[in-house]
């Protein structure tokens, strides 16, 4: 590798590397501050009197007030980072839809990205129940998935369904995964960026699965040259994931060989959505870049 090949590796990396912190900083920053601020406002109710509140008992409240919000987090870190990429592009007089490849795509796409995104939902379901996953694992999923669910399914939708698939895909395929492309081959930045996007899920399980679904949706992005394709199938998988398929399907899970069923099920219908997908040429993919 030449030494402007290496450098303009490492530069790529680096911007990589500085659009996912600001992607995961900027909830971190939200999360810290807002229990910062309930602990304060906690201290001054106490009025000061000793005893009056036990200091783990005031983090341990803080923490579970965070946790209880955490859609809102998501909708407003989502608002702050998009604000923030915008003032920084606008700064170097570059356009955030055109370094983000957020190319207008047509309407003939929506079938296979919807397909693609209900197969991918159903096959992780159902594959979570076959595959012999430890149950301290699960557990563990089953905790921080339920930090996302409140009482409201309109913030729900509005925080998973909307702003969560919006602001990733914005960041890890339209920034991150176009960086990367222009310092190595394309299926190489593809894993790469798969792989940081699985990462900053931080839980075993929500790693693995979203390192694959990082893949799928990396794959529709380079086939269809815009995020908005992948946004699609983004945002059709956490709608059945998150709201449609825990209220469908039964709390007691199913026999295996329902369950194999489901799986095929999912795996086929995912696969006409790409195939679909695949047979179409780049004129019935997109328009111009706005």
């Amino acid at each position: 590798m030449s030494e402007n090949k290496a450098l303009n590796v490492l530069l790529q990396l680096g911007k990589a590397i500085c659009y996912i912190l600001l992607y995961f900083g900027m909830q971190m920053i939200l999360d810290m501050g807002l229990m910062i601020i309930y602990i304060v406002m906690a201290a001054v109710k106490s009025g000061g009197q000793a005893g009056a509140y036990d200091p783990m008992t005031i983090v341990d409240e803080a923490m579970n007030y965070i946790l209880g919000i955490q859609p809102w987090v998501i909708i407003a870190s989502t608002i702050i980072t998009m604000l923030i990429l915008w003032g920084f592009f606008a700064i170097r007089k570059k356009k955030l839809p055109a370094e983000a490849r957020m190319q207008t795509m047509k309407p003939q796409l929506l079938l296979p990205l919807i397909l693609a995104g209900v197969g991918f939902a159903l096959a992780i379901e159902v594959g979570m129940e076959l595959l012999p996953i430890p149950e301290a694992l699960m557990e563990a999923y089953g905790e921080q998935a339920g930090m996302l669910v409140v009482d409201s399914v309109l913030l729900m939708f509005v925080a998973e369904v909307i702003a969560a698939p919006v602001i990733e895909e914005i960041i890890f395929r339209g920034l991150v995964l176009s960086r990367l492309r222009r310092a190595m081959p394309t299926w190489v930045a593809v894993l790469v960026s798969s792989l940081a996007f699985g990462l900053v899920h931080g839980q075993p399980i929500w790693m693995a699965y979203t390192f694959l679904f990082g893949i799928l949706l990396s794959v529709v992005a380079v086939k269809a040259d815009s995020i908005y394709a992948s946004m699609v199938v983004h945002m059709t998988f956490n709608l059945l994931g998150a709201l449609v398929l825990p209220a469908v399907l039964p709390e007691e899970v199913p026999a295996t060989s329902v369950l194999l069923v489901l799986l095929v099920v999912g795996i086929a219908v995912l696969a006409a959505g790409m195939v679909l997908l695949q047979k179409m040429t780049k004129k019935d993919l997109t328009n111009d870049v706005q």
